[in-house]
């Protein structure tokens, strides 16, 4: 709008204020027509001012909004939004893949469902106990949300409020540990296979032991049985000698 029109278009405004306004008594002069005109001119200076704030305000709450979108969708961390009926209304990449599902596909989804049966007591339970704080301890569950595999996931719920309302939406982030537990599970079957190997040398060892003793006692037997033979012999021989020189004695004194 040029100046020539932005001008009839004021002076125009102010001719319809001063027509309304006017009264026989005090008719309407220029005087008061250029400071109606003015003070319309200050008006719309103003509006544009607000509309040029709220114009930068829009832009930086937009801005503000896809920062934090490109962060949640970017962040390394699994996060899903559940509402009051525990069905995912919002969830970022890392979700996704965590999940091995699209983002569109998750998206009113009973959050739920996508965890192992035998794992799903521990969830409402953990949803329960979180309730009552604004952040609890993280539980670990198991996620089997299709294929077959099994995601080991460390859960932390947190229920956000909305103002006036009683019940509260569920902000949960999601970490994957399933690396991590196949490692304990491996550390767990080779500290199992390492027990059972040393138990079963212990046995072995035991046996053997038992063997040595058991020879041990039969060799301390064989020689105590050689002993009281040996002594019996002696015996036997010393009676036999005696005997012998008692009889050279005898006949000793028959020849004498």
């Amino acid at each position: 709008m040029t100046d020539r029109r932005k001008f009839e278009s004021l002076r125009k405004q102010a001719e319809k204020i001063l027509k309304e306004s006017a009264t026989e008594t005090s008719p309407a002069t220029d005087k008061d027509l250029i400071h109606i005109i003015h003070e319309i001119e200050i008006s719309h200076i103003e509006l544009d001012l607000q509309n040029q704030e709220l114009r930068r305000l829009s832009a930086e709450l937009e801005s503000s909004r896809n920062d934090y979108f490109e962060l949640f969708n970017s962040a390394p961390v699994g996060f899903l939004t559940l509402n009051r009926k525990g069905v995912i209304d919002r969830v970022n990449l890392a979700a996704a893949d965590m999940l091995q599902t699209p983002m569109e596909e998750l998206i009113g989804t009973a959050f739920s469902r996508l965890i192992h049966s035998d794992d799903r007591k521990i969830y409402f339970d953990y949803l329960q106990e979180a309730a009552g704080s604004e952040a609890g301890n993280p539980c670990e569950l198991r996620l089997s949300p299709g294929g077959g595999r099994l995601v080991y996931v460390q859960l932390q719920a947190k229920p956000v409020y909305a103002k006036g309302a009683n019940q509260a939406r569920c902000q949960i982030a999601l970490s994957d540990i399933t690396r991590r537990k196949e490692t304990e599970e491996t550390l767990r079957i080779t500290k199992s296979m390492l027990e059972q190997r040393i138990e079963a040398r212990t046995a072995e060892l035991t046996a053997s032991n038992l063997e040595l003793k058991k020879r041990s006692e039969q060799l301390a037997m064989l020689t105590s049985e050689l002993t009281l033979a040996e002594h019996r012999e002696r015996r036997r021989l010393a009676q036999i000698l005696h005997d012998q020189i008692q009889q050279l004695l005898v006949g000793a004194k028959i020849n004498l």
